[in-house]
């Protein structure tokens, strides 16, 4: 496995000292251990880092998506729907407990009785409601520097000083709880308002690290006829972005879509992806108090971290998501 720690092995073998040692003091033979264990299998280590699949589990941290059900309870931390009104209160429910609503809805003795013990559940849970979230964006590469160890991002994934950001991580069409109607204070998607501009243009990345992503990006590829692999190649790598919600300021209407949520946020870091599965983790920044810690995967799959801090450079930009607004 590559960009991740792959130090079972090691971690086996380091055990195995003073395992030796301690048999030595209470006066057990290890060829006698031995003997055994040439009888009975040893039961195999597991890796923490493998998930069930076999393949290496996602990064994950406190860092959520971007659904229906998540920015429903980021709404009421923020303050938007109120508890006063009984429809915000419907709608909460409609997103988060379907059955539920369709079960009920049409009871009013019952629903009453749901609508006050969901008020107090929200009043109750308004400090543990998310405010962080991710966003998700393809990266598109383009040749590697030697000299500098940096992939170079594509011209039309640069973004210089981003400030805003358009999401598009719920689908406008889709049903929620056999809805389709706009939500009114539950938009479906955000835009994002930084309060400092974003930028990135190239990736610090490890020589041995990049060949072997170049050698994976290639595979996909393989059984394709030369022509059709030379106009079809690419290399994509995913940033993640983590951003605080700060307040709410508006609602706006992007294009001729539905009304979205206008939030102030900020972005505490970023971390770059081989994969969208967030498993291969190439390259990170963390901007959180007011330093950068910067980070890359090191030939031995273990993040080498700059503890100093660093200046922003002015001519970093950052890469494209959905639709952009200056």
């Amino acid at each position: 496995m590559f960009f991740q720690n792959s130090d079972v092995s090691m971690r086996t073998r380091l055990c195995v000292i003073p395992t030796l040692m301690v048999m030595a003091l209470v006066g057990v033979s290890p060829k006698a251990v031995m003997a055994q264990d040439a009888v009975v299998d040893a039961a195999p280590v597991a890796d923490p880092l493998m998930g069930d699949d076999g393949k290496l589990k996602p990064i994950t941290d406190q860092y959520i998506e971007m659904s229906i059900e998540n920015l429903s309870k980021m709404y009421w931390a923020l303050g938007l729907p109120s508890l006063d009104r009984e429809a915000d209160i419907d709608t909460y429910l409609l997103i988060n407990e379907c059955d539920m609503y369709r079960k009920f809805y049409h009871n009013d003795f019952e629903w009453q009785e749901i609508r006050r013990v969901t008020r107090d559940a929200i009043q109750k849970s308004l400090g543990t409601y998310p405010q962080k979230f991710e966003v998700i964006m393809p990266l598109y590469l383009d040749r590697y520097d030697l000299g500098t160890e940096r992939f170079l991002i594509q011209p039309d994934s640069q973004f210089v000083g981003v400030t805003r950001l358009d999401t598009r991580y719920n689908a406008t069409n889709e049903e929620i709880c056999g809805s389709k109607r706009m939500l009114e204070n539950y938009p479906r998607n955000l835009v994002l308002n930084f309060t400092s501009p974003f930028n990135l243009k190239d990736i610090p990345v490890k020589p041995e690290v990049a060949e072997f992503y170049m050698q994976e990006a290639m595979r996909q590829y393989e059984g394709l006829p030369p022509k059709l692999k030379m106009a079809a190649y690419e290399r994509v790598a995913f940033v993640r972005l983590k951003v605080s919600m700060l307040q709410f300021k508006e609602f706006r209407r992007v294009g001729q879509g539905p009304l979205k949520g206008v939030f102030f946020s900020q972005i505490d870091g970023y971390e770059i992806f081989a994969d969208q599965d967030k498993r291969l983790l190439m390259y990170s920044e963390d901007f959180s108090n007011g330093r950068i810690k910067r980070r890359r995967v090191g030939p031995d799959g273990v993040m080498a971290e700059d503890t100093g801090p660093i200046i922003p450079s002015d001519e970093k930009s950052l890469l494209s998501p959905t639709r952009l607004e200056q």
